[in-house]
């Protein structure tokens, strides 16, 4: 349940879609909560580096089948998470080329690739019955407060009434210790552990664990 010490009111918060009027919060929320795996970009400035991933993910995830999600609370996004469910409709994708072309013209091709292939983990296509939580980003202000715990049990209930899907499953990295026992405490077991040289070579992350929680009807 709700963390009860924290400082805020959690019947304040709600969970709404992602829209035209939230998706450049959700997008800076995505980037502070992953910032260190685009610090290998070579572009010095952390402004230029939070467009263009905002840009990518757009391409990435808004145009797709993964539904985008909110947390407002008080008129403000203070949380956003992307969540892929079996046999979802993929949607196709808005102004690709033309965004990458762009893009490259602006921050460089191998910038613009690499930073492409790193959107590109956060990425994943469920197997039958299964729902994927492709990423949770938190604002810092509201980290350690209950938010990450309070996603995971609207998305458990949300998965049960609005799917077939009886699998929760995600990746954590192994040096994201502190999510890994979050996950754990919530009822997620660990499936499979994978490396990766080339993900420890180009963000510095090179183990992850496959989780799953099993949901019950």
């Amino acid at each position: 349940m709700l963390n009860k010490k924290s400082s805020l009111d959690f019947n304040h918060l709600s969970i709404e879609p992602l829209t035209e009027y939230s998706i450049l919060a959700s997008s800076a929320l995505f980037f502070q909560s992953f910032e260190s795996k685009f610090a290998k970009l070579n572009i010095p400035s952390k402004t230029e580096r939070q467009l263009l991933v905002s840009e990518l993910w757009k391409l990435q995830f808004y145009s797709q089948s993964e539904q985008q999600v909110v947390v407002m609370y008080q008129g403000n996004a203070i949380a956003a998470f992307g969540l892929a469910i079996a046999n979802n409709k993929q949607l196709p994708k808005f102004k690709y080329w033309e965004t990458m072309f762009k893009l490259s013209r602006q921050f460089g091709v191998i910038n613009t690739l690499k930073a492409t292939w790193i959107c590109s983990l956060f990425k994943y296509t469920p197997k039958e019955n299964e729902a994927y939580l492709s990423y949770i980003g938190v604002d810092p202000q509201y980290q350690g407060k209950g938010i990450g715990k309070y996603v995971i049990h609207w998305i458990i209930e949300h998965v049960k009434k609005s799917s077939q899907a009886n699998t929760l499953s995600l990746y954590v990295a192994q040096e994201n210790a502190g999510a890994k026992k979050l996950y754990e405490n919530l009822g997620f077991n660990i499936e499979k552990y994978e490396k990766s040289n080339l993900t420890k070579f180009s963000i510095g992350f090179y183990g992850w664990f496959y989780m799953s929680y099993a949901i019950s009807s």
